[in-house]
């Protein structure tokens, strides 16, 4: 009886944890395929809402100190390097 036990437990932890993951990567994918039709279509509007939260501190590559982005200069950046 314990080993039966044993073995339902170890089935289960294998099982289960890729059926419970499995919305997650859906999700993952999805976010995905939208961002390569965003990059693929060059849209960068679309590319900056995925990708930039409001307020995102990067470093720029001209620039020894981070700066904080703003949308406008973002989208401004992604239509240069287009």
């Amino acid at each position: 009886m314990k080993q039966l036990l044993l073995w339902l437990a170890v089935l289960s932890l294998l099982v289960v944890p890729p059926f419970a993951a499995g919305s997650d990567l859906d999700d993952l994918k999805a976010f995905s395929e939208k961002g390569y039709k965003a990059w693929n279509s060059l849209d960068a509007e679309a590319i900056v809402s995925m990708h930039l939260p409001p307020g995102a501190i990067v470093m720029e590559a001209d620039s020894p100190f981070p700066s904080v982005q703003t949308k406008e200069n973002a989208i401004a950046s992604i239509k240069a390097f287009f």
